[in-house]
C-alpha cells in the first residue's frame, strides 16, 4: 500500500437483543447479552485506527467506543428510518403497505419514515464530511461504525452498484468492509 493510500474500515454493529421478527432501524435497541464476546471478535480483526465515526444509536456507539474512546458521532450514520413501523413485528405491519414498500423500497418510504434513497443521501453526506476530516487531519486508517443499511448504501455509491441491487451484499453483524482510496475513488479490499 502506498503512503498516500487511505483506508476506511466500515464496521457493522454486533448482534442486538431484539429478534429479526421485529422491524427496527432507528429504534435504539440494546446489544445482545453476548455483546462482549462479539465486540472482542471485531476488535481482533481491526488494526489501530486514527479516528472513529459512529451512529449515535447505542448498538454502534458501544462498539465504536471500544475501538477508540470518544468516537465522533454523526446522526446521519443512523440506520434506516422505518417510521410508524419501528418496533413492530413484521407480521403486524399491514400486508398491503408492506408489499407496496417492498415493490419500490428505494423510492418508497414507510409511513413517517424515509426511503432507501434518502438513507443513501444522508449517508453519502456524512461520508463526505468524514473524507474532509481525513484529508484535513492527514488520517490514514479510520473506522466508521454503522448499520447494515448504511453500509450497503455507501458501498453501492462508491462501487457504482445500483442501489436496488445493494441487498445482494450480505453484511452480517460485526462485519468489516475495507475501502482503500485509489486514484479513481475507492476499492473494496477483501482478505
Amino acid at each position: 500500500m502506498s503512503k498516500t493510500a487511505k483506508t476506511i474500515f466500515l464496521v457493522r454493529h454486533t448482534p442486538v437483543a431484539l429478534s429479526a421478527a421485529h422491524c427496527y432501524g432507528q429504534l435504539d435497541v440494546e446489544l445482545a447479552p453476548h455483546a462482549e464476546e462479539s465486540i472482542a471478535e471485531v476488535l481482533k480483526r481491526l488494526p489501530p485506527l486514527d479516528a472513529v465515526w459512529t451512529s449515535s444509536l447505542q448498538r454502534c456507539y458501544v462498539l465504536a467506543e471500544r475501538i477508540l474512546p470518544l468516537p465522533q458521532v454523526f446522526e446521519d450514520l443512523q440506520e434506516y428510518n422505518f417510521g410508524a413501523w419501528e418496533g413492530k413485528k413484521w407480521s403486524e405491519i399491514p400486508e398491503d403497505a408492506l408489499n407496496a414498500w417492498m415493490q419500490d423500497f428505494v423510492k418508497t418510504a414507510p409511513p413517517q419514515g424515509e426511503s432507501y434513497e434518502a438513507l443513501q443521501e444522508r449517508t453519502i453526506k456524512a461520508f463526505g464530511k468524514i473524507e474532509q476530516a481525513m484529508q484535513a487531519g492527514n488520517l490514514q486508517n479510520i473506522g466508521i461504525v454503522t448499520h447494515g443499511g448504511n453500509m450497503r448504501a455507501l458501498l453501492a455509491h462508491v462501487l457504482h452498484i445500483p442501489l436496488a441491487q445493494s441487498f445482494q451484499l450480505e453484511i452480517g453483524f460485526g462485519a468489516i468492509c475495507r475501502l482503500r482510496s485509489s486514484h479513481s475513488g475507492y476499492k473494496l479490499v477483501l482478505d
